[in-house]
């Protein structure tokens, strides 16, 4: 870990500060945030042509995996209700659209996103997933990241999962607005469903 400077943090809560950054020697620091690649999205002209033909499609997730093997892209779903089928975005170095696909949830339809309920964007979300990781779970350092923001039937959250060196999975689900924690889970990825330390085992 290179720093690590947080201004302030709510006990018990995992709370930290619009300002708070969180450095792992692990990840790549030059991760773009989900609201940058969103406007640089809206503002192509290869997503206005769309929208202009495809009104009714509405945000519905974005996904990021963070590994210092690749080079990390946000990946932007938009969801059409009536035809349950979803177009995703890639924002990277180039702006790409993949056909629209079938969408794989448990519940009926996917629920819209909605950015005034984003208090802040995805690296302090991740401040606050790390530190709880770290704190929880001690000793399962993470690999690969992989961020979510999507609306689930506990809210609108930034849903974390870590790929540990450990060989385990340390999930926490972040809420947009308040950046409280909503759950945390960490399970190992050798005997699946198996609790690590830290976690109550089911």
């Amino acid at each position: 870990m290179n720093s690590a400077s947080i201004d302030s943090i709510e006990k018990n809560s995992y709370v930290v500060t619009k300002n708070a950054r969180f450095i792992d020697d692990n990840l790549s620091v030059a991760r773009m945030q989900f609201k940058q690649a969103l406007e640089i999205l809206r503002n192509s002209k290869e997503f206005l042509a769309w929208q202009a033909e495809n009104p009714d499609h509405y945000l519905a997730h974005g996904f990021y995996m963070d590994d210092k093997q690749v080079i990390g892209e946000w990946q932007i779903g938009f969801y059409n209700r009536k035809e349950d089928r979803i177009v995703v975005f890639t924002v990277g170095n180039e702006i790409t659209r993949n056909p629209p696909s079938e969408v794989f949830k448990k519940e009926s339809g996917v629920r819209e996103l909605h950015m005034d309920e984003i208090e802040a964007d995805s690296d302090t979300a991740l401040d606050v997933a790390h530190m709880l990781q770290k704190e929880k779970y001690p000793g399962n350092d993470a690999a690969k990241t992989i961020i979510l923001l999507q609306h689930l039937a506990v809210g609108q959250v930034w849903n974390i999962s870590f790929i540990t060196q450990t060989y385990a999975i340390c999930n926490v689900k972040v809420d947009t607005k308040s950046l409280e924690v909503v759950s945390s889970s960490c399970e190992s990825l050798m005997a699946w469903g198996e609790a690590v330390k830290g976690e109550r085992k089911r």
